[in-house]
């Protein structure tokens, strides 16, 4: 399996399209760490030209993290350009019980060209069944 690290955001494939990224901050520098890694995905030419990219985004020890920021970010790494098209991003976020979701960040998601499919979880488990079951 492909690691690697950062110290505010780890990332791991868990196959071809499938990323696991542990953040370890609940700042927007972290946020700036996983957008490193999709880049890193990017220039590797693991991002466009599939269809689905999944992702967990385990934020459990980053209480606090800019949830909003990270949709900005994902929106600016997840774009077309000539010749590129971007693939769909389905992503279980993973989170501490003290965090907040509120209910805009699904309404947010559906505003991505593609749109993003995302659920918030507290459990693993759940969050990993829902992320590779097919749509």
């Amino acid at each position: 399996m492909d690691q690697v690290n950062n110290e505010l955001c780890t990332r791991r494939a868990i196959n071809d399209n499938t990323h696991a990224f542990v953040m370890s901050g609940g700042t927007r520098d972290a946020v700036k760490a996983m957008a490193n890694h999709i880049e890193e995905l990017q220039l590797a030419r693991q991002w466009y030209g599939i269809d689905q990219i999944r992702m967990l985004v385990d934020a459990r020890e980053a209480v606090g993290l800019p949830i909003r920021y990270l949709f900005e970010i994902l929106s600016d790494y997840n774009r077309a350009y000539p010749d590129l098209e971007p693939p769909g991003l389905k992503l279980a976020f993973l989170r501490s019980p003290d965090t907040v979701i509120l209910d805009i960040y699904h309404m947010m998601a559906e505003l991505f060209d593609p749109p993003l499919s995302i659920q918030f979880f507290i459990d693993e488990d759940a969050a990993k069944r829902w992320l590779m079951k097919s749509d």
